[in-house]
């Protein structure tokens, strides 16, 4: 979920095609070791991509991209 919004809101226009993987291995990796909570609540509440559900992942997504190189 995490790396389809990345996608659709414009996080991936400026990566390199070739560096679209990483950025998914890494977006995936943070969020598994630094916000398991909310990847445990998309997981078990199953909340659509609205309201507290998009800017928690919002967040997730905007802190990761800007150290992303």
């Amino acid at each position: 979920m995490l790396v389809i919004y990345a996608g659709t809101k414009g996080y991936l226009d400026k990566i390199e095609v070739s560096q679209v993987r990483a950025f998914e291995d890494g977006l995936l990796n943070f969020a598994r070791t630094s916000h398991a909570d909310l990847l445990e609540w998309i997981k078990t509440d199953d909340p659509k991509i609205k309201g507290e559900a998009e800017d928690r992942i919002k967040a997730v997504v905007e802190s990761f991209s800007k150290d992303f190189a």
